[in-house]
């Protein structure tokens, strides 16, 4: 999975700034990685997205924002005063549980997606 590649590479690179301290490895050579792999993880998912038969809007919101919030946290480990630990934890805090939610949506299948189950309710007005 596209994701779980990406938080792998995530891990990886921030234990070698860690290790290497200053610049052998800049930060802004490791956030171009980082984004790199994020918009494969975004195209992948849209690209889901387009050839699924059932969309569930409330699910697509949230993973186009986790996704947004997985490119903020790249984009503040490529600024070098941003604490190499709390770009992990801020990372990881959206990444991993995004990972179980496509995980997610992959094992209930289409047919459990289908029917409109988690549509919203249309607003109706009583008089």
């Amino acid at each position: 999975m596209r994701l779980k590649r990406l938080i792998r590479q995530h891990s990886d690179l921030v234990d070698r700034l860690r290790r290497e301290g200053a610049d052998p490895l800049p930060r802004a050579v490791v956030s171009a990685r980082l984004y790199d792999l994020e918009e494969i993880v975004r195209q992948g998912w849209r690209a889901e997205r387009r050839a699924s038969d059932s969309r569930i809007p409330v699910v697509d919101d949230h993973v186009e924002e986790a996704l947004r919030q997985i490119g903020s946290w790249i984009a503040r480990l490529g600024q070098p005063d941003m604490d190499l630990g709390v770009c992990r934890q801020g990372f990881q805090a959206v990444a991993v549980p995004l990972l179980f939610v496509l995980r997610g949506l992959d094992e209930v299948g289409e047919e459990v997606l289908g029917g409109g189950w988690a549509e919203p309710e249309p607003v109706t007005t009583h008089r």
